[in-house]
């Protein structure tokens, strides 16, 4: 017997569109795949922030059409292996890493990239009843009150952690 597992890297910002025609495709051949979304919200000298309004919307519909959403970092920097371990308590909004270039990034950690990126998913995917997540036109975000509190107290929530890193 022979298994094909098929997943993308949705990364920067017109990742998007190619993702959701690849899911189409898949569509037609009756298969499913798993998406590694980048949740960059924040802007730094490597790209602007994308995680928000229509790529959200498209990201729930990967979901809700039986496609599996992985988490592929917030700022997705080539110097991963050089980030501080963390402490595990890392949360948004506070924490904010910036990627300085291709391979360098100030204010980001190992566990500040698995643990946010993994609340950020199930928040701002709706996963959890009463969450709500607005955003301006500058892509900055702001979740209701209540969505933090229920991710954190979730741990790692309702969509298995699948983190993928490249270096």
């Amino acid at each position: 017997m022979s298994v094909v597992l098929l997943s993308h890297d949705v990364d920067w910002e017109n990742s998007f569109a190619p993702a959701i025609t690849f899911a189409k495709a898949e569509a037609s051949l009756q298969t499913r795949s798993t998406f590694f979304i980048q949740t960059k919200y924040v802007s730094d000298a490597n790209s602007h922030a994308f995680f928000f309004g229509k790529n959200l919307e498209d990201i729930r519909g990967l979901f809700s059409s039986g496609h599996s959403i992985g988490s592929h970092s917030i700022i997705h920097s080539r110097g991963f292996n050089k980030f501080e371990l963390g402490t595990g308590g890392e949360e948004y909004p506070v924490y904010q890493p910036r990627g300085t270039g291709f391979d360098t990034a100030t204010g980001a950690s190992v566990f500040g990239e698995m643990r946010v990126s993994k609340l950020a998913s199930n928040c701002w995917m709706g996963k959890f009843r009463g969450s709500t997540l607005t955003f301006s036109g500058r892509g900055t975000c702001a979740f209701s009150q209540r969505c933090p509190k229920r991710c954190s107290a979730a741990g790692t929530g309702s969509i298995p952690l699948l983190l993928r890193m490249t270096s």
